[in-house]
This record gives C-alpha cells, sequence and structure tokens, in this order.
C-alpha cells in the first residue's frame, strides 16, 4: 500500500447533510484542507462548500479535486455501496487514496468495489446525535475504527489522537450490535421524553414551566445515577415498591381519547415488564406485590 494520503491529506467529502458540517469543521480546524464537496443536491453542496470556503462544490463525481487522498462518505447508510460503486468507476488514484464511510451500523464490505481497485477503507463513527447542521464540537469525543488493515488503523488512530479525540477500535462483526446499544441509549431515550412531553402538557403548571425545565433535576439525576450505579441499580417508582393501585392509575388515565393513537399503553406495558424482568434478574425474584403487577400487565394487553 502507498503512504500517499499519510503524507498529502487533503480530502473530499460526498455528501452535504448534517454530519458532513461538524466533520468539515474538525478537519479544518485541524488544518488539513477539504477540496471539494460533491452531493446528489447541487444546492446542498454548494451551501456547504461556501459555509467553510471550500472551492469546489458540485452534484458531479468528475468534479472531484484530482488531488484528493482521503474521501469521506457522509452519506445514508442505504446509499454507500452505490456510492463506492460509482466511485469505483472514477479516474482516482486509488493506490494513493483512502476511502471513509461513517456508518455506525454498516460495516467496511460495502467499500468493496473500492478495495477491489487497490485503495484503502476504513469505517470511522462517532457516538453521537447530529439532528441540524448546527456544528457539534467534536473534540474529546470517543470515535471508532474499523479497518482491515493495521497500517491504516494507525494512520487514523494517530489523526484521531493529533483531532483531540479518543480513538478504539471496532470489529467489523461487533457494528450492528454497537449501533443498536447506541439506538437504545439515544432514539428511544427520546421516545420516553416525548411521551413525557406529551403527558405533561395536559398540567396546568405547564403554562408557567416547560416539561424540561420542571423535569430537569430528575432527567439529570437519573441518568447520574446510571452512570455512577449502572441502570438496574437506579431503578425507582411504582413498579419496585410493588405499587400495583399507581399502575392501574396510570392506564385508566392514559385511556383518555387525547392519547389513543400515541401506543402510550403499549409502550407502558412493555417497558414496566422490561423493569420487572430487570428487578426479577438483579433481586433473584420478584416480591409478591410485584409478581401481581406483571400479571395486571399481562392480563391488560
Amino acid at each position: 500500500m502507498s503512504n500517499y494520503f499519510y503524507q498529502n491529506q487533503y480530502v473530499s467529502i460526498i455528501g452535504a447533510g448534517k454530519i458532513s458540517y461538524s466533520i468539515a469543521n474538525l478537519f479544518l480546524q485541524n488544518k488539513i484542507k477539504i477540496l471539494s464537496i460533491i452531493s446528489r443536491s447541487k444546492e446542498s453542496a454548494d451551501k456547504l462548500a461556501a459555509k467553510f470556503k471550500i472551492n469546489i462544490s458540485s452534484n458531479n463525481y468528475n468534479d472531484l479535486d484530482k488531488n484528493t487522498s482521503i474521501f469521506i462518505l457522509a452519506v445514508p447508510d442505504n446509499e454507500i455501496e452505490t456510492i463506492a460503486e460509482h466511485l469505483a468507476k472514477q479516474n482516482i488514484n486509488f493506490k494513493e487514496s483512502l476511502f471513509i464511510h461513517l456508518s455506525g451500523a454498516q460495516d467496511i464490505s460495502l467499500l468493496k468495489a473500492l478495495k477491489d481497485k487497490g485503495a484503502a477503507i476504513a469505517s470511522i463513527h462517532f457516538m453521537q446525535t447530529f439532528p441540524t447542521k448546527e456544528i457539534v464540537d467534536l473534540k474529546s469525543e470517543y470515535v471508532v475504527i474499523e479497518t482491515d488493515e493495521d497500517e491504516v488503523f494507525n494512520f487514523l488512530f494517530e489523526l484521531s489522537v493529533r483531532f483531540n479525540l479518543k480513538p478504539l477500535k471496532l470489529n467489523s462483526s461487533e457494528k450492528t450490535l454497537y449501533h443498536l446499544s447506541g439506538v437504545f441509549a439515544c432514539n428511544f431515550l427520546l421516545s420516553n421524553l416525548y411521551l413525557a412531553e406529551l403527558t405533561y402538557k395536559d398540567l396546568s403548571i405547564s403554562e408557567n414551566i416547560p416539561m424540561f425545565r420542571y423535569m430537569d433535576n430528575i432527567i439529570t439525576n437519573t441518568l447520574k445515577n446510571a452512570k455512577e450505579n449502572g441502570a438496574a441499580n437506579s431503578i425507582s417508582g411504582p413498579i419496585v415498591r410493588g405499587d400495583l393501585d399507581t399502575i392501574k392509575k396510570h392506564i385508566e388515565v392514559m385511556q383518555k381519547p387525547e392519547y389513543k393513537n400515541s401506543n402510550i399503553i403499549e409502550m407502558y406495558i412493555v417497558q414496566s415488564e422490561m423493569l420487572l424482568k430487570i428487578l426479577e434478574q438483579k433481586n433473584k425474584g420478584l416480591t409478591e406485590s410485584q409478581k401481581n403487577i406483571r400479571d395486571y400487565l399481562i392480563s391488560i394487553k
């Protein structure tokens, strides 16, 4: 393998969505030049290029700067393989190029068409959320590196340290499980917070104080307790107490017409059963009152 991209770190970004703004910022903060932006939408490529004063922006792969040595594929997971195949048909010096995709769920096998041309391939992923095009400062973030070549891993490890990141090696076989853990920690957390917003808005106090301001302490302390003691050791509330009367009142209030299309009862039952299972494993069994809650939840499914 040529070490051209080690010595000549010139980047082009494929894709101009939300994450691309933070990735572009990361490279430019660390004095690595971005030569071109290519996106399916010329308008989105132009906007990203204008934001960072990048000379080339286009929706045509032929416009990629020929001096590029590191290609970042910042595109949706279901487009990675197709775009890699398109790039494999371009006039690129593959043996002196490194191609990196940013998926947390998909492994580097999607870049096979480029590897077959002699290119180095890798994937990097930040366990971070990019809900908008607002720049997320990635300094001090963990980053996982997936590659099948030690030389490429060493290069990306050293580059990450230079960027003030915390690099870790991730095996290709672990990608799906790795991403699943992030979905539980982030996406499903948000579905619970949405349901908290949904129910809180019907309270009279919601006119004076927003849900997140009122619930800030309980949300913050729950996360703090989980970080310090583990999730299983931080459970509180009616499930732990075996308070069946409160559970029944919760179910009753969730039957109001305004919650009909929210699946709130189904979510409540599934998560209550999950808490009971955690308690059963942790405590080597359930109390009689907790068993009564489990039986009740089964009866109303």
